[in-house]
């Protein structure tokens, strides 16, 4: 539906204002090895799902925010870097990756949505201070 569609993105929008505050703005596209880095938190949160933490809320520098929307915003942000690679257009590599990080971050979109339906409200905890997503 299209409130669980607004509901996913502004979830892992969040994210972006989070991180934004906790380093700098626009900083997330200068970052060194960027692709690597990002598919790595990536993976860093979905080993935090698969302990059962559904909130990166353990420990210094944690934002408060679900994990899934933290997947979600690290795929989208190599996705992002791929495509905007000068060389792009030119390399089979960046092809086959940006076939692979539009998967998952589709089926990451999927999963968040599923979660959002079964939560019928998520509080984001840092997350857009006073802000609840319920799906309508």
């Amino acid at each position: 539906s299209k409130a669980l569609e607004k509901a996913s993105v502004s979830i892992v929008a969040e994210v972006t204002t989070i991180g934004a505050k906790k380093y700098t703005p626009g900083g997330w596209a200068e970052v060194e090895n960027g692709f690597a880095r990002y598919m790595d938190a990536y993976g860093r949160h979905g080993l935090a799902l698969a302990k059962g933490q559904k909130y990166d809320d353990n420990g210094p520098g944690s934002t408060g925010c679900l994990h899934l929307a933290q997947q979600g915003w690290n795929l989208l942000a190599a996705l992002t870097l791929i495509l905007t690679a000068a060389d792009f257009e030119h390399d089979e590599a960046w092809a086959d990756q940006t076939a692979a990080v539009a998967f998952l971050a589709v089926d990451l979109l999927n999963q968040l949505d599923f979660y959002l339906q079964a939560e019928a409200g998520v509080y984001c905890g840092n997350c857009g201070a006073d802000e609840n997503y319920t799906i309508q």
